[in-house]
């Protein structure tokens, strides 16, 4: 488990090691589709590791907040 405030980096290297792609079927496919939909699109989500200087600058600042 990560400790609340904490945050766990993942670059792309990191995602090549670990994804390993297994069976999978139609409807699981549809719903990996349909929440990268809504988090990378609707909600213009993306990883900490392809963030801008400013996203970091923010994200550092409302932890920092958020822990006093």
């Amino acid at each position: 488990m990560v400790d609340e405030g904490k945050a766990i980096q993942f670059t792309s290297e990191l995602i090549e090691k670990v994804v390993h792609v297994g069976y999978s079927d139609e409807q699981e496919e549809a719903y990996v589709y349909l929440l990268k939909k809504e988090l990378i699109i609707d909600k213009k989500m993306h990883s900490f590791g392809f963030s801008t200087k400013d996203e970091r600058e923010n994200f550092e600042m409302k932890t920092e907040v958020e822990s006093k």
